[in-house]
């Protein structure tokens, strides 16, 4: 299998490190987990607005090897050297809850374009576009497929940046032995019934 060598070493968080305040506020759901919004507090004391997923577990008689390999799956994915559009790491947590803990950012693609009151100026959505498919050829030359690509999974950073997040469903794309896989999903909210 291809190393993934991370730029930096990755933080392991406690949870007296996380405080999600009075009322844990939901950001987000998917397939293996809940995001929720939270103040990350790094090593140097600082307090961070962060976003944490908290992976699900498979089953309620799912031994904790199979969590912590979901977990760690998803940490490798996202342990490619940085790239300013893909979200990246502050920390995990896999002593406790399983937890993935990200910078927090404004919202995804689909909510902002959803709830846009005016139409998106056509220059900002090929800025996006472009920067979408950079941070998608920056995953590919580190041997990462996504596999999940959506509106959904594309967050808004600021009103000219994106990153792309949400790594439970990517893969190597070499095998073990060395081979291409060649990965196709097709999620059918996504595709017209008339396609087949």
């Amino acid at each position: 299998m291809v190393q993934i060598e991370p730029e930096e070493e990755i933080q392991i968080v406690t949870k007296d490190q996380i405080n999600f305040g009075e009322n844990k506020k939901l950001l987000g759901r998917g397939a293996f987990g809940k995001v929720y919004k939270c103040t990350f507090t790094d090593p140097e004391g600082r307090a961070i607005h962060a976003a944490v997923k908290i992976i699900d577990p498979i089953c309620k008689d799912a031994d904790i090897a199979t969590e912590r390999r979901r977990i760690y799956d998803e940490f490798r994915n996202m342990m490619i050297p940085r790239h300013p559009y893909v979200i990246h790491l502050l920390g995990i947590n896999m002593a406790d809850d399983l937890m993935l803990i990200m910078p927090l950012r404004k919202e995804c693609l689909k909510k902002y374009l959803a709830c846009s009151r005016t139409p998106v100026p056509v220059n900002r959505l090929s800025r996006f576009c472009s920067q979408i498919s950079d941070g998608m050829m920056h995953l590919h030359s580190h041997n990462v497929f996504h596999c999940d690509l959506k509106a959904g999974n594309v967050l808004i950073k600021d009103e000219f940046h994106i990153e792309i997040c949400d790594f439970g469903l990517a893969c190597p794309s070499i095998d073990d032995k060395g081979r291409y896989r060649g990965v196709l999903f097709i999620d059918r909210c996504y595709v017209r019934i008339n396609s087949f």
